[in-house]
């Protein structure tokens, strides 16, 4: 029943599955694809909370960014808050919380979801984006996505322009377990895959505040920070070795840090 009410959606929203591989998908395949990589004489910095959740790991290259569209706030808006100090604005959206206590020109909330569908409740990120920038718009943004699940259906309805405008796109990825049950692998491959074509890995980071699903094959978290940068960015690069970096904090203070499995990058 999920299955079809899923295909039903992604129909009506002209979002072709058939292009997906019909093949068996190979997830070692696709975390070999997501080991992150390091940009030459490009530092990774820090935005947001210095010591817990809400903070996130970003290549050094804001001076670019003219915008930030955050999709899902909470109650933490550390990062924006941060953004905001470097003179760049930020629209966020959640329907979850009422307008966080920002006062800045600088700061656009709208109190809805961004879902791959418009509704009373919820409407499409490029909707949504266009309603500030329009259409035509042609200059660098960041997208920062932490909307409990729903990333794995907003982001493959983006549109391509929307992704040639992005310059970072950070991704926390919820239930990442599922990847390994058949009735939402396509589903969340997809999601990969869509970022994968615009965007190379930069930085992951596990999430503490659950665990790591282990099993014969694979060792999968269940929630996963990611941080990518577009792929017109990057020319000269090596592959990240070590984790976690000396940035990264736990997102829950009192549990221990969750390291990234081995699998996920390259020796």
């Amino acid at each position: 029943m999920l299955k079809k009410t899923i295909q039903n959606l992604l129909w009506k929203l002209n979002y072709d599955i058939s292009k997906l591989n019909s093949e068996k998908i190979n997830i070692k395949d696709l975390i070999y694809r997501l080991h992150p990589i390091k940009l030459k004489n490009t530092k990774m910095v820090r935005i947001g909370n210095p010591s817990g959740d809400g903070g996130y790991l970003v290549p050094d290259i804001l001076n670019d960014i003219k915008y930030v569209f955050s999709l899902g706030v909470g109650n933490e808006t550390s990062f924006e808050e941060d953004m905001i100090k470097k003179n760049i604005k930020c629209f966020s959206a959640d329907y979850s919380v009422n307008k966080p206590k920002i006062e800045s020109m600088n700061f656009e909330f709208t109190k809805k979801f961004v879902k791959s569908y418009n509704s009373n409740y919820s409407l499409r990120f490029d909707d949504w984006k266009n309603t500030y920038l329009g259409d035509d718009y042609v200059s660098n943004i960041l997208l920062q996505i932490d909307i409990e699940g729903d990333e794995y259906s907003v982001i493959p309805t983006i549109d391509s322009k929307t992704m040639l405008q992005t310059k970072i796109m950070i991704v926390e990825f919820h239930h990442l377990t599922r990847i390994l049950d058949h009735k939402y692998q396509k589903y969340i491959i997809s999601c990969f895959e869509r970022i994968l074509e615009y965007f190379s890995p930069v930085h992951l980071h596990v999430n503490n505040s659950s665990n790591v699903l282990v099993n014969s094959d694979y060792e999968i978290p269940h929630l996963l920070e990611a941080t990518f940068v577009n792929k017109n960015c990057v020319s000269n690069y090596e592959y990240v070795n070590e984790f976690p970096s000396l940035l990264d904090r736990p997102c829950v203070h009192d549990k221990k840090e969750i390291v990234l499995p081995k699998s996920w990058f390259r020796n």
